[in-house]
């Protein structure tokens, strides 16, 4: 019996190979993750000393998306605003795991912003933890959940949510990888909204005929 549980215990002894390697994988990983931050941080370029700084400060506290929600209200399509609601919600669900969850988990460090030319530092200096990037989780919430109910918008939204996690890296508040972290959360919150909530299919021309009496 004593033979049976040492069996036993042996077969569920971690492989200290396999350790080695994921080990080795990860310092890896973390050190393409910072040679990537100090190529762009590294980079001179006034056109992102210009426009980096201004984008990631219009996208604190989600200023940029619930203005983008707003025109889409004001639009008067149908699919426009629950495209807006969609998105809001998913940015509030996102933002609540990525902030209160994720970043009391994974207590990852900023990254140095020696190497940021001080023109393009980010006008607040985050003081939470890195990872996820909470900037880019938002980001991508809005775009995919407006996107869903309103699919023109997925390409214009999705790529601007891409440029604000750029931002986040180019401004010194993250490492490439806490912003592809954010963007995958974002995405899967707003795609399990839409299994909680289902899509609501709109006939087109009763959309654009809301639309026209709108502005009669």
């Amino acid at each position: 019996m004593a033979r049976k549980q040492s069996a036993q215990r042996k077969t569920h002894t971690p492989d200290p190979g396999n350790t080695r390697r994921w080990r080795s994988v990860r310092r890896q990983i973390d050190a393409l993750d910072v040679a990537t931050f100090n190529a762009i941080a590294g980079t001179k370029s006034p056109l992102l000393d210009a426009t980096m700084p201004r984008l990631t400060r219009a996208a604190d506290r989600s200023v940029l998306w619930i203005a983008i929600a707003g025109l889409m209200v004001l639009s008067g399509r149908a699919r426009a605003r629950l495209g807006a609601a969609r998105g809001l919600v998913s940015i509030a669900i996102t933002s609540l795991i990525a902030n209160q969850v994720s970043k009391r988990i994974h207590r990852r460090p900023r990254p140095s912003i020696t190497q940021v030319p001080a023109q393009r530092l980010a006008h607040r200096i985050p003081e939470s933890t890195s990872f996820p990037s909470g900037h880019s989780a938002s980001a991508m919430a809005f775009a995919a959940g407006a996107a869903a109910e309103w699919p023109a918008l997925s390409v214009p939204l999705r790529m601007l949510a891409g440029l604000v996690g750029f931002s986040r890296v180019a401004t010194g508040a993250h490492y490439p990888s806490d912003v592809l972290a954010g963007l995958a959360l974002g995405e899967t919150i707003a795609w399990l909204t839409t299994k909680v909530v289902p899509v609501e299919r709109i006939d087109p021309m009763q959309d654009d005929l809301a639309v026209h009496a709108g502005k009669a």
